[in-house]
């Protein structure tokens, strides 16, 4: 009886042991393939990280270029308006001069009437200071 018993006994074990060997290379093999997924999953996501990386500095140097090509469309216009500026001022120094010059034409005709029509030359308006500035 006690031989049934610790032969019995044996066979439980042998099992118990073949169970926790089944068990033990399942939970093995159950690590191995997690860790395997979750390295995939990850690399997968660096994979990703690093393609929208070099999107995102392709974009950078694109808008850099852009952006350089338009400082220099905005220093070319900045010269433009400059140089218009500049003539429209000249321009009105040439309308000032116009004007001085007209009036003095019609002084010396005036003049010149006054003198013909038998005046003297103190019938003649004296020049306009205010109309000089």
């Amino acid at each position: 009886m006690f031989r049934v018993a610790l032969s019995e006994h044996q066979r439980r074990l042998e099992k118990l042991s073949q169970r926790q060997e089944r068990c033990h290379q399942a939970a093995l093999y159950a690590a191995a393939s997690t860790a395997s997924i979750a390295s995939n999953q990850l690399n997968s996501e660096v994979g990703q990280i690093y393609d929208n990386q070099k999107r995102i500095e392709e974009e950078v140097k694109l808008v850099k270029d852009e952006l350089a090509r338009f400082q220099a469309n905005v220093g070319n216009l900045s010269s433009l308006v400059r140089q218009v500026h500049h003539a429209l001022k000249e321009v009105g120094d040439f309308e000032n001069y116009l004007s001085v010059v007209e009036e003095q034409v019609d002084r010396v005709g005036l003049t010149a009437q006054s003198l013909m029509s038998g005046g003297s030359m103190a019938d003649v308006p004296l020049q306009d200071t205010a109309s000089q500035q």
